[in-house]
């Protein structure tokens, strides 16, 4: 009698890596042969060097603060009232920024080709460090019936799916925007206490249709 059962290297299965908080630093590493070849086609110099410390500032944030999606609607929405009431001051001619525009102006912000590129070859080391380190000690690989960790050079670890449901949590704004970065918590189903959580799982809304399909559960949530 011939065997149903699939082969199980014919199973579904996803493989991910889990993260930290360093690949976050990832948008400085472009940054400089963008922000020269922009400087060689004309642009001013003060506002690539605003370019340069505004990206900076958000990748600090993203590394030190967690902004739940009410906290950036909130922040999304001071910044349009900020700039619709700076398009009107300008219409009418009343100087309301007049004294924040004197206050940045004395920082004297310009393009720095040494100091941006020196930010984006440390932050292509951090980023080549922190990437390794996922891919032998950050493996996870979902099927069916399981979710291997995999670690190089050490004890590989199993959870058994019987019991287990998964939660997938966007927690921070910031992390969404710079990576598709989130959480998958791995919960059991009775008690609904987490039994592991995987951090900072990059792409993962394109990933989380397949992760759910494979394990036939459903809950996402954003925060």
């Amino acid at each position: 009698m011939q065997n149903q059962e699939a082969p199980e290297h014919n199973q579904p299965r996803l493989e991910l890596y889990a993260f930290q908080k360093g690949m976050f630093v990832w948008p400085l590493v472009p940054l400089w042969p963008v922000l020269f070849v922009l400087s060689q086609l004309g642009v001013s110099q003060e506002l690539l060097g605003w370019c340069h410390w505004t990206v900076m500032a958000l990748v600090m944030l993203t590394l030190t603060v967690d902004i739940n999606l009410k906290k950036a609607l909130v922040l999304a929405l001071l910044l349009v009232l900020l700039v619709l009431l700076g398009i009107l001051a300008h219409l009418q001619d009343v100087p309301i920024f007049a004294y924040l525009y004197r206050l940045l102006a004395q920082f004297h912000l310009r393009f720095d080709a040494g100091l941006v590129g020196l930010w984006s070859v440390f932050a292509g080391v951090i980023c080549l460090i922190v990437y390794l380190r996922a891919r032998t000690l950050g493996r996870c690989i979902f099927t069916p019936n399981d979710i291997l960790f995999l670690t190089l050079g050490s004890q590989d670890e199993a959870e058994d799916r019987a019991g287990k449901t998964l939660r997938i949590r966007y927690e921070d704004m910031l992390k969404l925007l710079f990576g598709l970065a989130g959480t998958i918590y791995i919960v059991d189903a009775r008690s609904k206490a987490v039994v592991r959580r995987i951090e900072y799982v990059f792409l993962l809304p394109l990933k989380s249709k397949q992760l759910l399909h494979i394990w036939g559960t459903r809950e996402v949530i954003i925060e």
